[in-house]
């Protein structure tokens, strides 16, 4: 009769986990806890441990990020991906797919039906995403932009505009 692991009931979870830290290398341990909603934090923070134990994860304290390994997590910070993943997260409980998309976007995720994209605008970019936009406009995709800064949002010509987010520490 072999005795089943702790980390065998939460084999699901725990594969989660190594799948968005090879898909986004960093994210900050927050996000981590909030993308498993419905599971005791306990539980997310011991399988955490476990991956860091057995080298396949890697936590900054100080930072409060969780990454692929040291390296991603002193070299692979991205904070248009972090605050893509923070919106999207606002979305977490009809979530059913989601994915790290190219340029121009941030994140590609679905509820149901719908298909979402985050974009991340730098001030100073608002000309070049309404060009790269306007090649490749899909009324099937709403999309979420994320600004620094809500004069940004005049310079934008972005169709299918869902919401608007502003980044705030």
């Amino acid at each position: 009769n072999a005795m089943i692991k702790p980390i065998d009931v939460y084999r699901k979870e725990m594969l989660e986990i190594k799948k968005l830290l090879s898909e986004y290398r960093v994210l900050s341990l927050r996000h981590i806890y909030k993308f498993f909603y419905n599971k005791d934090a306990d539980i997310i923070k011991k399988i955490i441990k476990y991956l860091v134990r057995n080298g396949q994860a890697y936590v900054d304290i100080e930072n409060s990020l969780v990454g692929l390994n040291e390296d991603a997590c002193a070299n692979d910070v991205d904070k248009k991906t972090l605050a893509a993943f923070d919106v999207m997260l606002m979305f977490i409980k009809k979530l059913t797919y989601q994915t790290r998309f190219e340029f121009p976007f941030q994140i590609c995720f679905l509820t149901g039906e719908q298909q979402y994209q985050v974009i991340y605008v730098e001030p100073g970019d608002e000309q070049h995403i309404n060009a790269v936009l306007k090649a490749t406009d899909n009324e099937d995709v709403k999309y979420l932009v994320i600004v620094e800064d809500l004069e940004q949002v005049d310079k934008l010509t972005i169709e299918n505009v869902y919401r608007y987010c502003v980044v705030h520490e």
